[in-house]
């Protein structure tokens, strides 16, 4: 198993912390990266992060976005960077969503 680390992290003006991790290809193990990277946020931060998956590649996104187990339900967002309208984000009030906004198209 390799540790990595999350692609990126960001503390919001509300003190929040926001987690984008971006994906070339669809990947069937994603939940688990995206529960590793929960912990070491937790471990590093004291706190969690709000995460999204945002899907950069040129296939159909496929991929699952969360676990569900018995005694475990862990899920994040999972976005195609096709269709984010970054016009609709930039309008929002929440700050995730203008990190995002750079990100979609116009």
């Amino acid at each position: 198993m390799q540790l990595r680390q999350p692609d990126l992290v960001l503390e919001v003006s509300d003190g929040r912390l926001f987690h984008i991790e971006f994906q070339l290809t669809n990947d069937k193990d994603m939940p688990i990266r995206m529960l590793r990277c929960y912990m070491q946020i937790l471990e590093h931060y004291g706190k969690g992060a709000e995460q999204v998956v945002l899907y950069v590649g040129n296939l159909a996104l496929r991929m699952p976005k969360g676990i569900r187990k018995r005694r475990l339900v862990f899920e994040y967002g999972l976005r195609d960077i096709r269709e984010i309208d970054s016009r609709k984000l930039l309008e929002s009030d929440r700050p995730e969503d203008m990190v995002l906004s750079i990100l979609g198209k116009m």
